[in-house]
Protein backbone atom coordinates (compact mmCIF):
# COMPACT_ATOMS: atom_id res chain seq x y z
CA UNK A 1 0.00 0.00 0.00
CA UNK A 2 1.55 3.22 -0.98
CA UNK A 3 2.26 6.14 1.75
CA UNK A 4 1.43 9.62 1.72
CA UNK A 5 4.14 12.12 1.23
CA UNK A 6 4.66 14.59 3.92
CA UNK A 7 4.16 18.02 2.63
CA UNK A 8 7.82 19.03 3.92
CA UNK A 9 8.91 16.18 1.63
CA UNK A 10 6.83 17.11 -1.77
CA UNK A 11 7.88 20.63 -1.09
CA UNK A 12 12.03 19.05 -1.50
CA UNK A 13 10.90 16.85 -4.36
CA UNK A 14 9.82 20.23 -6.12
CA UNK A 15 13.38 21.92 -5.05
CA UNK A 16 14.94 19.29 -6.52
CA UNK A 17 13.09 18.91 -9.71
CA UNK A 18 13.28 22.21 -10.86
CA UNK A 19 15.83 22.67 -13.09
CA UNK A 20 16.07 26.38 -12.15
CA UNK A 21 17.66 24.96 -8.51
CA UNK A 22 20.56 22.63 -10.44
CA UNK A 23 23.50 24.90 -9.26
CA UNK A 24 22.52 25.05 -5.63
CA UNK A 25 21.80 21.47 -5.46
CA UNK A 26 25.49 20.69 -7.37
CA UNK A 27 26.93 23.14 -4.54
CA UNK A 28 24.91 21.42 -1.76
CA UNK A 29 26.23 17.70 -2.84
CA UNK A 30 29.74 19.05 -3.20
CA UNK A 31 29.67 20.17 0.15
CA UNK A 32 27.85 16.95 1.33
CA UNK A 33 30.42 14.79 -0.36
CA UNK A 34 33.57 16.35 0.91
CA UNK A 35 35.72 13.96 2.85
CA UNK A 36 35.38 14.80 6.39
CA UNK A 37 32.03 16.87 5.68
CA UNK A 38 29.48 14.46 6.53
CA UNK A 39 29.15 10.83 7.95
CA UNK A 40 26.03 10.86 5.69
CA UNK A 41 28.32 11.03 2.66
CA UNK A 42 29.69 7.77 3.38
CA UNK A 43 26.85 5.72 3.46
CA UNK A 44 26.97 4.24 -0.39
CA UNK A 45 30.09 3.54 0.35
CA UNK A 46 28.83 1.22 2.98
CA UNK A 47 26.20 -0.31 1.39
CA UNK A 48 28.06 -0.65 -1.77
CA UNK A 49 30.89 -2.47 -0.39
CA UNK A 50 30.09 -5.75 -0.68
CA UNK A 51 27.21 -6.03 -2.36
CA UNK A 52 24.38 -8.00 -1.58
CA UNK A 53 20.74 -9.23 -2.59
CA UNK A 54 18.40 -6.11 -2.23
CA UNK A 55 15.53 -8.36 -0.97
CA UNK A 56 18.40 -9.51 2.00
CA UNK A 57 19.39 -8.03 5.16
CA UNK A 58 22.92 -8.34 6.02
CA UNK A 59 24.79 -6.37 8.59
CA UNK A 60 25.37 -3.69 6.34
CA UNK A 61 21.86 -2.64 5.99
CA UNK A 62 21.70 -2.75 10.06
CA UNK A 63 24.43 -0.68 10.52
CA UNK A 64 24.16 1.80 7.35
CA UNK A 65 21.71 3.96 8.69
CA UNK A 66 23.59 5.22 11.18
CA UNK A 67 25.39 7.13 9.23
CA UNK A 68 22.33 9.19 8.14
CA UNK A 69 21.77 9.29 12.09
CA UNK A 70 19.54 6.68 12.31
CA UNK A 71 19.12 4.65 14.90
CA UNK A 72 17.95 1.03 14.77
CA UNK A 73 16.94 -0.79 18.27
CA UNK A 74 19.25 -3.30 19.24
CA UNK A 75 16.15 -5.89 19.64
CA UNK A 76 15.19 -4.87 15.88
CA UNK A 77 18.83 -5.30 14.83
CA UNK A 78 19.09 -8.62 16.69
CA UNK A 79 16.01 -9.76 15.17
CA UNK A 80 17.02 -8.79 11.62
CA UNK A 81 20.30 -10.53 11.83
CA UNK A 82 19.29 -13.39 13.94
CA UNK A 83 15.41 -15.08 13.61
CA UNK A 84 15.75 -16.68 10.42
CA UNK A 85 12.17 -16.87 9.78
CA UNK A 86 11.51 -13.47 10.67
CA UNK A 87 14.42 -12.48 8.03
CA UNK A 88 12.99 -15.11 5.59
CA UNK A 89 9.50 -13.53 5.82
CA UNK A 90 10.52 -10.10 6.02
CA UNK A 91 12.34 -10.92 2.66
CA UNK A 92 9.90 -12.98 0.86
CA UNK A 93 7.90 -9.94 1.53
CA UNK A 94 10.52 -7.40 -0.01
CA UNK A 95 10.93 -9.84 -3.32
CA UNK A 96 6.74 -8.96 -3.75
CA UNK A 97 7.34 -6.21 -3.97
CA UNK A 98 8.53 -3.85 -7.23
CA UNK A 99 11.82 -2.14 -7.31
CA UNK A 100 11.00 2.05 -7.56
CA UNK A 101 13.23 4.93 -8.09
CA UNK A 102 12.88 6.81 -4.14
CA UNK A 103 13.20 10.02 -5.97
Amino acid sequence: MPGTLTPEFEEFRTLVLDAANEDQLLQYLREYTTPGSYSGSHFHELTYAVPSHPDRFDIADVTAPSLLSVTIHRTAAQTLLKDRDFRSDLEAYLAREPDRDLG
